[in-house]
């Protein structure tokens, strides 16, 4: 309830069967932000040129905000970023299970 507003403006949530009283859900992060200055930020590329990783980002200097949760076309696969706003959200409510890491 404390984050559904910012989930389900930004992707899908699913409810999870289980045999408890609680309701759980699993959430897929469907927006995609191209947010990052590939040529100011430090990036490693595989031998074939793929992006491997995202060493230090330096966002465009368009971007003037973010969403509260999202991804980025450069690594869509497997890492989803949030917003200060949610950061913020989470505290607020006093949320647990959460491990967030500042972008380098």
């Amino acid at each position: 309830q404390a984050l559904g507003d910012m989930l389900s403006r930004n992707g899908e949530l699913a409810p999870i069967k289980m045999n408890e009283a609680m309701q759980y859900y699993g959430f897929n992060p469907t927006r995609i932000v191209d947010v990052v200055d590939e040529e100011k930020s430090t990036i490693a590329y595989f031998s074939s040129g793929r992006l491997m990783d995202i060493d230090h980002y330096v966002l465009r200097p368009d971007v003037k905000e973010l969403p509260p949760i999202f991804r980025i076309p450069q690594l869509v696969e497997n890492t989803t970023y949030v917003s200060d706003e949610f950061i913020a959200r989470v505290n607020e409510c006093k949320l647990t299970g959460f491990r967030f890491q500042p972008l380098p």
